[in-house]
């Protein structure tokens, strides 16, 4: 969609109103490279698909290494990358006895 150009949409009442724009998310992360060494919150919420809301509760909580400049969070892109990492393996393997359990109990059902 051009920018230039504005769709409508119309409600039960015809009453038109702008369409709401969507971009995508892809095109706004141009490559992991190219990034700044300390991401803002609203880089991070992009990245990771979070509201920049739940990305600040996350820092508060200490859950997402950042540092605080202020009332406001940087977050090390290297940091982020490690963490989303070991938040992955942290999770498939809380999940791996229960699916090995689920599995186990399928078989001697069969």
């Amino acid at each position: 969609m051009s920018n230039n150009v504005k769709t409508y949409q119309v409600n039960e009442n015809n009453t038109t109103f702008p369409k709401k724009e969507t971009r995508t998310v892809v095109s706004e992360i141009m490559s992991w490279e190219s990034m700044p060494l300390l991401l803002s919150s609203a880089d991070a919420s992009k990245i990771l698909g979070y509201s920049v809301a739940r990305i600040r509760e996350l820092c508060v909580a200490g859950i997402i290494p950042h540092i605080r400049l202020g009332r406001s969070f940087r977050i090390p892109k290297e940091a982020l990358k490690t963490w989303v990492t070991t938040t992955s393996l942290e999770t498939m393997q809380q999940n791996q006895p229960a699916s090995n359990q689920i599995l186990s109990q399928f078989r001697k059902g069969a």
